[in-house]
């Protein structure tokens, strides 16, 4: 099941939110290998703390995401962890750009080298405290998990968490702890695309430690699992 729209929480100075725009699988056709992929006049939803969650599966070489830019402007790493061995490399990252104007956005992303597939899912986060996270955290499991468990720590109330996770094969995601906002396999219409990207989203109401969990619906190739809060 997946879920859009704006998260909001009123009460609370500021009213922080957290509004899933959509996500763009990169390359041309979609999904096409590259180590550098552009995509023109991206939806962003507007001014605000812009967050990407970037799902990618690579080859048996390992790869590093360098750098994404909106408009020119490079992104900030919040998690973006080295890739999991399966039978592919498999990674997932979170990333930030303030983006001040406009409601799209020129994204370039550019690996250390050619990967097969990528994702990017997209977040606005608008009337936050900073734009540095409270809480980070990342996991991830060998080939053959079906579950995944990772905990953000010094939670606030009133807090808005974004999550992202891949599997190296197309099996899908069952979140508890956020509510999910997309889960499909990446460039499903390309031949023998074998990678899960799934994210979420909530507003937390809570000061205590957030358990996040992805359970795939089959066993198969590594997943991660990375996941950040605001205030």
């Amino acid at each position: 099941m997946s879920g859009t729209g704006l998260i909001m929480l009123t009460g609370v100075t500021p009213v922080i939110s957290v509004e899933y725009i959509g996500f763009v699988d990169a390359g041309s056709p979609a999904g096409a290998t590259g180590s550098t992929f552009t995509l023109n006049s991206t939806n962003i939803g507007g001014p605000g703390l812009i967050v990407l969650g970037v799902s990618t599966e690579g080859s048996t070489t390992p790869y590093t995401l360098s750098t994404i830019t909106l408009n020119g402007t490079s992104a900030t790493s919040v998690n973006n962890p080295a890739p999991v061995l399966g039978s592919n490399y498999t990674s997932a990252g979170l990333f930030q750009c303030v983006i001040a104007s406009g409601s799209t956005a020129n994204i370039v992303v550019t690996f250390s080298t050619v990967v097969n597939r990528t994702r990017i899912g997209i977040w606005r986060i608008t009337n936050y405290n900073s734009t540095t996270p409270i809480s980070t955290n990342t996991s991830n499991a060998a080939s053959g998990g079906t579950s995944i468990t990772t905990t953000l720590t010094s939670m606030q109330s009133g807090a808005g968490v974004v999550g992202v996770c891949t599997t190296g094969d197309v099996t899908p995601h069952t979140w508890t702890g956020l509510t999910e906002n997309y889960d499909s396999g990446i460039a499903s219409s390309v031949t023998n695309a074998g990678t899960e990207g799934s994210g979420a989203s909530r507003i937390t109401f809570s000061s205590s430690n957030l358990d996040i969990v992805v359970s795939a619906s089959s066993a198969g190739q590594a997943l991660i699992l990375t996941a950040a809060a605001w205030r």
